[in-house]
């Protein structure tokens, strides 16, 4: 008797475990089915964006453009080929310095900026950066939007720094992720003599982290990721990366 009641008991205990376990693995298959399928969404969702800004608009507030409108008007200044992206007031002496980014052709220059600084009085001083004009180059990029990515993946690839200050799991995060890009011109010169196509492209939500490709020949012209200390580039990366002002 006392036996048939040590058989039931393990009977019951190994039915408890079997019952266990197989309640674990329907939890889990539950739970990496839903984490497969949120991914899943994810990658359906992802649609790398293109930005494209209009002449005389802005990413600043209404009453910032409109201040800086009226700037340039009290001073004669055309301003229907700049973009306007920073409008800061001094604190030493109340002057107004306006950054834009200049359109030549409907499209934009990316590594060149200026700066127009204006009085407290709205009269205009001085600006930093020249004003291009022309450029002999068509508007029709000749590369698809796939293509700049995969190439910005693979300068993230080999990017050490990206590992080191935030990790595998956010680099991985990065290049799994969606991405935002822009094409326009690009100076490849100090004195803006010679100009091509491009491309800016940056993860979403990563400002600092941007290269520009060239539309020609899908060579990276500039890349950076933001760690002013960290020295472990890419080893493509060379000397004329550099000359880049107002990105």
């Amino acid at each position: 008797m006392r036996l048939k009641k040590d058989l039931g008991k393990k009977f019951l205990a190994n039915g408890l475990k079997f019952l266990t376990a197989m309640q674990l693995c329907v939890v889990l298959t539950v739970v990496f089915s839903s984490c497969f399928e949120e991914l899943k969404h994810q990658e359906e969702q992802c649609e790398n964006r293109m930005i494209r800004g209009i002449p005389s608009t802005s990413i600043l507030s209404k009453s910032d453009l409109d201040e800086i409108i009226r700037l340039f008007r009290a001073n004669n200044l055309d301003y229907s080929k700049f973009y306007f992206d920073r409008f800061i007031i001094s604190d030493l002496n109340e002057n107004r310095n306006v950054r834009c980014h200049e359109y030549v052709n409907n499209l934009k220059v990316l590594n060149r900026g200026l700066i127009f600084n204006f009085s407290r009085n709205a009269d205009f001083l001085f600006s930093t950066g020249a004003i291009i004009g022309k450029i002999d180059l068509d508007t029709i990029p000749s590369l698809a939007k796939d293509d700049i990515v995969e190439v910005f993946k693979g300068s993230l690839s080999e990017d050490m720094c990206i590992e080191y200050y935030w990790g595998i799991k956010e680099k991985e995060r990065i290049i799994a992720g969606c991405f935002e890009l822009e094409f326009g011109y690009y100076a490849l010169d100090e004195g803006n003599n010679f100009f091509t196509k491009a491309w800016k492209i940056l993860p979403d939500g990563k400002n600092s982290l941007f290269a520009y490709i060239s539309d020609c020949t899908s060579e990276v012209l500039y890349y950076q990721h933001g760690f002013s200390h960290c020295f472990c580039r890419p080893h493509w990366l060379s000397d004329k990366t550099i000359n880049n002002n107002f990105k």
